[in-house]
């Protein structure tokens, strides 16, 4: 994530993708949390047109528009059976310029851990 990346004028998308079910990653989550916010903070200060974005996998809760139009067009084609997918994958922050909200987020990767991971 060095402005060295990107050429002048231009901006750098990254998602930050966590995977926060682990047992293993549990007692890291803080400080990689902190570290995540460190980045997304220094890219606020340095280049405010990056933009990014927190998905966790493993997450205590489903939002994602995949898992989440999957259920609604099994609904329309009146599926009985469908099987869920993508579940446990949250975007938590959906891609958007650098911001507070996202460094936040970033930091709070325990809160967004799953229940018996």
């Amino acid at each position: 994530l060095d402005a060295a990346m990107a050429p002048a004028g231009k901006k750098t998308c990254t998602v930050l993708l966590v995977d926060v079910s682990a047992p293993s990653m549990t007692p890291h989550l803080g400080w990689i949390g902190d570290a995540l916010s460190r980045v997304v903070q220094n890219r606020m200060m340095h280049a405010k047109a990056d933009e990014f974005a927190l998905v966790t996998c493993g997450a205590r809760e489903t939002k994602n528009d995949v898992h989440t139009e999957g259920l609604e067009n099994a609904a329309m084609a009146n599926e009985h059976d469908y099987e869920e997918e993508y579940l446990n994958i949250s975007v938590d922050v959906p891609m958007a310029c650098a911001s507070s909200e996202t460094a936040s987020a970033a930091a709070r990767l325990e809160d967004l851990a799953g229940g018996e991971a």
